[in-house]
């Protein structure tokens, strides 16, 4: 079977458990470099059973410095960058084609896998990421989660399964923690010089849970999706109070008073309010019962 004209980049670290999986999902690939980060586990050991190409440099806590440092190993011009708990699409092959033909950028939608479900709402799906490019035509960044400048035409690829990365993102409530925990601290950095507003314990975690539950419909996807939306808004939590940290949890100039405290929480209950007689109003089943809620609404408003 002829391979793929294309160097795969596999980044790892601590990747034991999962790396063998990866490297199998890109075997249709000519090149496959696995590109380690101080693991101190067997990961470096067992990606040298499949790969003479490893690549091992000091520990870096997140992948995005890694990226460029990665594609002067690369001896191919065409490029997939996977990270160690994903595999590669089943339409690999197809992709590749497609994007060497009309030399475009493939913006491939992630199939996230969270405690065992694939998540289709809350906002990861599709998820889609510039993994598949010709060198040069992605210029990738230093700053967490940041997203790459693209200097070419970009393909959207369906969003369908057979076309998605699988992302085995969280297999349990530990690791999403332990992992929280390093990211949060990567970020707060990156934010040293945003002045602390101590509005944002409680502001931001509650727009981070709406965005996730209702405005991205996390509530389709049952507990799963309650439950993402509460640890996503704990994460903007973590990031608010590591500022704090930061000043060494310095007393904000303005009072932080009962009344005050009351005033962001009876906001908050508003906004609440709103999000879920919106859901209610997207389920209505019929118009006339739809016009009968906006009414209610209505009354509820002026009184």
């Amino acid at each position: 079977m002829k391979k793929l004209n294309l160097s795969v980049i596999i980044f790892t670290s601590n990747s034991a458990s999962v790396i063998e999986r990866a490297i199998k999902s890109a075997s249709s690939a000519d090149e496959i470099i696995v590109f380690d980060s101080g693991s101190t586990d067997d990961t470096v050991k067992i990606a040298k059973k499949h790969t003479k190409n490893v690549i091992q440099i000091q520990f870096i806590p997140y992948v995005e410095p890694q990226r460029e440092q990665a594609l002067t190993h690369a001896t191919h011009e065409w490029v997939l960058f996977l990270d160690a708990d994903e595999e590669a699409p089943e339409n690999l092959e197809e992709m590749v084609t497609y994007a060497q033909e009309r030399n475009v950028v493939v913006n491939i939608p992630r199939k996230n896998m969270i405690f065992g479900k694939w998540i289709e709402h809350s906002g990861y799906w599709p998820d889609r990421h510039p993994r598949l490019f010709k060198k040069g035509s992605v210029i990738w960044h230093t700053e967490i989660h940041s997203k790459p400048t693209i200097n070419a035409e970009i393909y959207n690829v369906p969003a369908i399964e057979n076309n998605a990365l699988i992302h085995h993102h969280y297999t349990s409530v530990t690791e999403w923690i332990l992992r929280m925990d390093r990211y949060t601290s990567v970020k707060v950095k990156e934010l040293q010089d945003v002045p602390f507003v101590w509005t944002s314990v409680l502001t931001a975690p509650l727009a981070e849970f709406l965005r996730r539950y209702f405005a991205w419909e996390g509530y389709k996807d049952g507990l799963h999706g309650l439950v993402i939306a509460l640890l996503d808004a704990v994460y903007s939590l973590m990031i608010a109070l590591k500022q704090w940290e930061m000043i060494k949890f310095a007393e904000p100039q303005e009072s932080v008073t009962l009344t005050r405290v009351e005033k962001e929480f009876l906001a908050l209950q508003k906004e609440l309010g709103y999000w879920f007689r919106e859901i209610a109003l997207k389920s209505a089943k019929n118009t006339s019962e739809k016009i009968l809620m906006r009414l209610k609404q209505k009354i509820r408003t002026s009184l």
